[in-house]
């Protein structure tokens, strides 16, 4: 009798393991496949772009004030902050 039940991959196993030049996976010679693909309800897509979207706003916005930070700190842009004693404040 066989064993099938599944078990780590060991670094002997490695060997059986392969990849062609169209960049497909090859286990023992065979190609691997996957058939299922994954389906999602209604509600789970709109959440998944609701949060996508607020991934994507959250990272400009974050974006948006290191770069405000940065130009506050460097040239004292877009913040109010007056110039540093002793610098000149440069024309705009």
């Amino acid at each position: 009798m066989v064993d099938d039940k599944p078990h780590p991959i060991s670094v002997d196993d490695l060997d059986r393991l392969g990849i062609n030049s169209r960049q497909e996976l090859f286990w023992d010679g065979k190609r691997v496949e996957v058939r299922s693909r994954i389906n999602l309800t209604w509600a789970q897509t709109a959440a998944a772009i609701l949060v996508g979207a607020a991934a994507i706003c959250g990272g400009f916005s974050s974006a948006a004030n290191d770069g405000t930070e940065f130009t506050c700190r460097q040239w004292h842009l877009f913040c109010g902050h007056e110039a540093p004693v002793g610098v000149a404040a440069k024309a705009p």
